[in-house]
């Protein structure tokens, strides 16, 4: 639950960890708790990572409370994928003489190599996605050690155990395992353990 991670937060921030990684609704609780206080000698830069999404995930007004309780002319770094209207209005509010850095896209990147495949389905019902996924894994449009994205802890297991219906050897990996699980899971990805992360 919610009160039990902060719980066991509150003491490791205490201990001043060099970097602090958090979502914006999460560094705001501790912020207004008390246990976080982000002035010159604590915070050295700030990064926010996939603005675009923090934004469109409703966070809005969290990132605005913590971009007036920064120190003035720390560093802020600020990624994204696309420049919204809201990535550029919140780059106003937490930047000052903003460098804009645009990477080109490679020629794999454009559809000129067959380094990454990417594949995009839009299904009816929710049950139809597993089905589909096994179908192209057993034609091998899906090639043995491959990274599966879901939107849910919940959805890694169910995926998992249908697949594993079929003998097909995949590893769920998801924040809430602890660190020396997630680094043996992709160690074992690495061997050949199983194909489908």
């Amino acid at each position: 639950s919610s009160a039990k991670s902060i719980a066991v937060q509150i003491p490791r921030l205490a201990e001043k960890p060099d970097i602090v990684v958090a979502t914006p609704g999460r560094l705001v609780e501790h912020m207004r708790k008390g246990v976080l206080d982000l002035n010159e000698e604590q915070l050295s830069f700030l990064v926010i990572d996939e603005a675009d999404l923090v934004l469109s995930y409703g966070y809005e007004d969290d990132v605005k409370y913590i971009m007036s309780h920064l120190p003035r002319g720390l560093q802020t770094i600020l990624t994204s994928a696309t420049l919204t209207p809201e990535v550029k209005e919140l780059t106003k509010l937490s930047l000052s003489n903003p460098v804009l850095l645009e990477v080109e896209k490679t020629k794999e990147a454009k559809g000129g190599g067959a380094a990454l495949q990417q594949f995009y389905f839009r299904c009816k019902q929710p049950t139809d996605k597993y089905l589909l996924l096994y179908a192209m894994m057993k034609l091998k449009l899906i090639p043995r050690r491959s990274l599966v994205f879901v939107n849910s802890v919940e959805r890694c297991f169910r995926l998992k155990l249908f697949l594993e219906q079929f003998s097909i050897a995949t590893a769920v990996l998801n924040a809430e395992l602890p660190y020396n699980s997630r680094c043996n899971i992709i160690e074992q990805f690495h061997r050949g353990a199983f194909g489908y992360l």
